[in-house]
């Protein structure tokens, strides 16, 4: 940082605030949802009371959270549990939420 009137002395501090643009909302869901095989990636939802294996694209990662860009909708159930065992058309019995 130039400081060339030294105004800024060793020891002192600065806060600074920087406008890094308009937040974008964007659709993401646990990074553990989201499966890949080949190269490609996919979630499983529940349609009709059945497993259902969706590719998506996925963008950004923020913490334990990843975006998805393209594949999946808002309000869409994403399952986050047992999908090792998961395979599409299996039957899912979704537990209640807490």
């Amino acid at each position: 940082m130039d400081n060339p009137d030294t105004l800024l002395k060793p020891g002192m501090f600065v806060q600074v605030q920087l406008n890094l643009g308009t937040p974008k909302t964007v659709l993401s869901v646990p990074q553990k949802a989201v499966l890949g095989q080949k190269g490609v990636q996919y979630v499983f939802t529940v349609e009709d009371g059945k497993a259902k294996k969706v590719r998506v694209e996925t963008g950004d990662i923020v913490g334990d959270r990843i975006e998805i860009v393209a594949g999946a909708e808002e309000g869409m159930i994403v399952l986050t549990d047992n999908l090792d065992k998961l395979k599409d058309g299996n039957l899912v019995q979704l537990g209640e939420e807490s």
